[in-house]
């Protein structure tokens, strides 16, 4: 099955970080000038970026496509049910006339008695929730992906995990001079190629599984 056009922007752009911030042959030894380190690092909160913006660029494909598609046709997808099973919404009985019973309820009255409106509502919740995503922590990616309707058991844990530790070592490298970053801990330059190729290649997953609830 073919790779999505966000999915091959990934791999092209991680290709890039690679070729412009780590060297073209690593040391036997481990041992680089200063300069290669911070290069390193750059390369690590530059590749968490382009991961994140991945995800999120993904998940709201889905979900932009479920709503359209809802608007144009009526269809139901697991991806519009999962946006309303997230949405946080109240899911009310119906009420007993379709005219509210009091002034003070008119404003919101459709949205007590329109499915659209609800699932409007979802889609302007799940929007904020990309919008405001910080990150690629096993809480980010549940909170992106279980409201456009993968299931928790297509989700690979051990890459949940790999993810939570990524994102924790690019956040200390984001949110501490470079000076007292050198100092906490050495990054390979090599390792660090072998992490990044390692997420994005097992992330080929997820892509598929967006792919199956688009079709």
């Amino acid at each position: 099955m073919a790779s999505s056009k966000q999915y091959k922007k990934l791999t092209k752009e991680l290709a890039r970080l690679r070729c412009e911030l780590l060297p073209k042959e690593f040391s036997l030894s481990g041992d680089y000038p200063p300069e290669v380190f911070t290069k390193t690092v750059a390369y690590r909160v530059l590749a968490h970026a382009e991961i994140e913006s991945y995800i999120e660029d993904r998940a709201y494909e889905a979900a932009l496509t479920a709503t359209t598609e809802w608007e144009n046709s009526k269809k139901v997808s697991k991806t519009l049910l999962g946006l309303l099973a997230f949405s946080g919404q109240t899911m009310g009985e119906p009420p007993d006339s379709v005219n509210p019973s009091q002034p003070s309820q008119t404003s919101n009255w459709d949205d007590k008695i329109r499915i659209s409106n609800k699932i409007k509502t979802a889609m302007n919740i799940f929007y904020n929730a990309i919008i405001n995503n910080h990150g690629i922590k096993e809480k980010n990616i549940l909170r992106l992906l279980l409201p456009i309707g993968i299931e928790v058991d297509k989700l690979d844990p051990v890459l949940l995990a790999d993810l939570n530790s990524f994102a924790e070592v690019r956040g200390e490298a984001a949110h501490l001079s470079a000076s007292k970053y050198r100092a906490k801990q050495q990054i390979n330059p090599k390792d660090e190629l072998r992490t990044v190729e390692s997420l994005a290649n097992r992330l080929i997953d997820i892509d598929r599984c967006i792919d199956q609830l688009l079709s």
